[in-house]
C-alpha cells in the first residue's frame, strides 16, 4: 500500500489526544504496522527474519485488496484463461513471463498460477512494471500479472490483452473480464492486500477500539473514493477474520515458495 492510502486510512484512525509512550512500555496501540501480503509471502521465502508474523503480531483489520490483471499481447493466440493452460500445456518451457523481482507479488501471483496448473513457464525479470509490461506490448514476453492502475488504461486501448483477475472475483473496474477462479483454474486467488498489525500483547480491548475506527475509516466516503481511484477495493474485517486470512496466505505461499524453491537473503 503505498503512503498516499497509509495517509488517507491511518489519518482517520485516532487514539487519544496524549502524547506516544516512550519505547519499552508495554504495548497499548500507539505502535501499529500497515502490513501487506509480503509479510505473509516473505514468511518462508525470507532466510533471516528476525520475527515470526504469526507469532509476534495482532491483527487488528484488513484494510484493502488489490488484484493483478493477467495480461498478455494481443498476437498470443489465447483468448482465454483456459485457452491459455491449453497453449501453454502444449509448449512447456516455451512461454515466458515477466515479473518486478522475485517474490515480489507480480511474481507469486504467476507463480501461484503455474503451481495450480502445473504449467511450466520461464520467468524474466526486470526492474520495474513499466519495463516488465513494455516487453509484454512489444510482444517479447507473453504475458505478465500486471498491477490494475498501470494495466487497466493500456486493456481499455487494445494494447495488451486481459484474459483474467486474479481476485476471487470479478474487479469493479474491470467487469468484463473473468476472475481467474471462474474462468478456468478453480480456488485462484492472489490478491495483494493490506492489513493493520499491532503487537501481539496488546491488549483486546486496544485492539477492538482500533478495529472499529479502522471499519469506520474504510466506510467514508473520501476513503473508498481513493481507494476506488486506484482499483483498491475497502476490505474491513474482524481481527478474527484478519488473523484468519493471515495464516491462510501464509500457508498457501509457503507451499509454493518451496515448490519453486524461492530463497530470499
Amino acid at each position: 500500500m503505498n503512503r498516499g492510502l497509509h495517509a488517507c486510512l491511518c489519518g482517520r484512525i485516532p487514539i487519544n489526544g496524549a502524547p506516544a509512550p516512550r519505547s519499552g512500555t508495554p504495548p497499548d496501540g500507539y505502535a501499529v504496522l500497515l502490513a501487506n501480503a509480503g509479510i505473509a509471502t516473505g514468511a518462508t521465502a525470507y532466510v533471516k527474519l528476525n520475527f515470526n508474523a504469526l507469532r509476534d503480531f495482532a491483527p487488528v483489520s484488513q484494510v484493502s485488496a488489490t488484484p493483478h490483471i493477467l495480461v498478455t499481447h494481443p498476437s498470443l493466440p489465447p483468448k482465454s484463461v483456459k485457452e491459455l493452460v491449453a497453449f501453454t500445456r502444449a509448449r512447456p518451457g516455451e512461454l515466458n513471463f515477466s515479473s518486478t523481482g522475485h517474490g515480489n507479488s507480480d511474481h507469486l501471483a504467476a507463480e501461484l498460477f503455474s503451481y495450480m496448473t502445473g504449467l511450466k513457464m520461464v520467468h524474466v525479470t526486470y526492474k520495474g512494471g513499466p519495463q516488465a509490461l513494455g516487453d509484454v506490448m512489444s510482444g517479447q514476453v507473453a504475458l505478465y500479472f500486471a498491477g490494475v492502475p498501470v494495466a487497466l488504461p493500456l486493456v481499455k486501448a487494445g494494447r495488451v490483452r486481459a484474459l483474467g483477475v486474479t481476485g476471487a472475483k470479478r474487479a469493479a473496474v474491470l467487469p468484463e473480464v473473468p476472475a481467474i477462479a471462474e474462468a478456468g483454474v478453480a480456488g485462484y486467488e492472489h490478491i495483494l492486500w493490506g492489513m493493520l498489525l499491532v503487537p501481539a500483547a496488546t491488549p483486546k480491548d486496544v485492539v477492538a477500539r482500533l478495529n472499529r475506527e479502522a471499519v469506520k475509516a474504510l466506510e467514508a466516503a473520501d476513503v473508498r473514493e481513493r481507494y476506488a481511484g486506484m482499483g483498491v477495493e475497502p476490505a474491513g474485517s474482524t481481527p478474527e477474520r484478519a488473523g484468519a486470512y493471515l495464516r491462510s496466505e501464509t500457508e498457501k505461499y509457503a507451499k509454493v515458495v518451496k515448490a519453486i524453491g524461492l530463497r530470499i537473503d
